[in-house]
């Protein structure tokens, strides 16, 4: 049988120049000069390796370079490393390729590798353009740092380009937030990812909680007045947190929304796999760096889905979206008939959480897009 759903690749770069407060990923913060790339990359190539016994032939639509802060290897290093995977991967013609920068760890001289490396857009972490703001939740750069990374980007012929943003932050107004976002449509950006400070444990903020923090009516308020900033602007919302003009949606991270397949390569990685019988697996790296780079495959775990878990990941993904989903969809990504969630999707429309679009897509209403956790709770037995 022909594997007929989409494979992306994630590849996790785990150091950062220092931990941001508000950060629950993979990183650590680290001198580049102690950064051991090779032994790393020999890692991600037996990892990949791996994994592309169980995808086989099929080929990768997308390449996603995450961290941590990836651009804290030099563009050089960075080009290595794609050109050494991209040798043992099959893509379809023009992958789209993205590579996370803070701007403050980037040069015009790593651009121009990244453009021979064939990356083709990038994701830059800014999260605000209040210097003050930047200091409290101990950004690594500047409101002058992101603005020289974007122009310089764009001037060298990057024409996709996001931008990652904040709301929520601590002593942050509505006004405050909407300057950034202001700031931001004035730049030569196509992608807005805009989000809500959320407070995880094993972050410096769920230890040392940040005083001044915006209560539910001023995050409600805020995100009203964004999306209809952002709207008016020409860049229209296609996911809870992603804003983006025509054409400019991002094609990696609508493969997870629309619960598509991934191999994820790193310390730390986590990947999707639907084999060619028709299972779903979870694979996840260990975390440790060195010993993940001693040896990537006996410290990888990975888990046969059964069908809840499937339903919910499935709902957990494709409900952000605003297209939502449909009967095809859901059966072709999850192998489950769709009768197996239609009273519970009935009883969701009765609630108004859930409506039935023109395209007889199910998508989440006003109401719904606030509340997606409890929505998920239904399909939970």
């Amino acid at each position: 049988m022909k594997n007929k759903i989409p494979l992306s690749l994630y590849i996790h770069l785990p150091w950062c120049l220092q931990k941001c407060h508000y950060c629950d990923f993979n990183s650590i913060a680290i001198n580049p000069a102690k950064i051991n790339f090779k032994d790393y990359l020999n890692a991600l190539l037996i990892d990949l390796k791996q994994q592309l016994k169980i995808t086989k032939s099929r080929p990768i639509h997308s390449i996603y370079i995450g961290g941590g802060t990836p651009s804290i290897l030099s563009g050089i290093q960075i080009h290595e490393l794609l050109s050494t995977i991209k040798n043992r991967i099959v893509t379809t013609k023009n992958p789209s390729i993205t590579i996370e920068i803070n701007p403050a760890t980037i040069t015009k001289r790593d651009l121009e590798f990244y453009q021979q490396a064939q990356i083709n857009r990038l994701s830059i972490g800014a999260q605000s353009f209040d210097d003050k703001i930047l200091k409290k939740i101990n950004r690594a750069c500047d409101s002058s740092d992101i603005i020289k990374t974007i122009k310089d980007s764009h001037n060298m012929g990057f024409d996709d380009i996001n931008l990652d943003l904040i709301y929520g932050l601590p002593s942050q107004n509505i006004n405050q937030a909407l300057d950034d976002l202001k700031q931001a449509i004035d730049l030569p950006i196509t992608h807005v990812s805009w989000y809500q400070l959320s407070i995880e444990p094993r972050t410096y903020f769920y230890k040392n909680k940040p005083q001044n923090l915006p209560n539910e009516s001023k995050i409600i308020k805020t995100m009203d007045a964004g999306f209809n900033f952002l709207n008016k602007k020409n860049m229209k919302q296609y996911e809870i947190s992603a804003y983006c003009k025509d054409h400019y949606q991002s094609i990696h991270n609508l493969n997870y929304w629309n619960y598509g397949d991934f191999i994820g390569i790193g310390a730390g990685a986590g990947g999707k796999i639907t084999s060619y019988d028709k299972k779903i697996y979870r694979t996840m790296n260990q975390t440790n760096i060195k010993k993940y780079q001693n040896n990537p495959i006996a410290t990888k775990t990975t888990a046969l889905l059964k069908q809840q878990d499937i339903i919910v990941e499935f709902m957990m993904n494709v409900l952000r979206l605003n297209t939502g989903f449909n009967q095809k969809l859901f059966n072709e990504r999850t192998f489950i008939e769709f009768t197996t969630i239609e009273k519970t999707v009935k009883d969701l429309i009765n609630k108004n959480y859930l409506k039935i679009n023109q395209d007889k897509n199910y998508t989440t209403t006003k109401k719904g897009a606030m509340l997606l956790d409890s929505i998920i709770e239904y399909f939970i037995h």
